[in-house]
């Protein structure tokens, strides 16, 4: 699957989505998002598509993929803000690991 298969960025809404950022956020379906072997946490952390341009992180995420990211479904980020991260012991730190938004 490439980018051409992601629909539009999540922050522009315009450009075709290249990239996939994890957010610190549950995902609007569990077992759809992201997810870490190392310290067990289940597939259901939220992600977003971005376009080259707003790939920097400077422009605001405005949606999450809804679901499996092939079906190009999307809904208001906002909406979606229960915390998700990597349990930080299990990666030999105290600090979570660092998860662009």
């Amino acid at each position: 699957m490439n980018g051409d298969d992601w629909g539009l960025c999540c922050a522009c809404r315009k450009a075709p989505g290249t990239a996939i950022t994890m957010l610190p956020y549950r995902a609007p379906v569990r077992g759809t998002g992201w997810g870490c072997l190392v310290c067990k946490i289940p597939n259901d952390g939220a992600i977003a598509v971005v376009c080259e341009t707003c790939g920097d992180g400077e422009k605001p995420i405005l949606d999450v993929v809804n679901g499996y990211i092939g079906k190009q479904q999307r809904c208001l980020a906002i909406d979606y803000r229960t915390p998700f991260q990597h349990i930080a012991r299990f990666h030999g730190t105290d600090r979570p690991a660092k998860v662009i938004q």
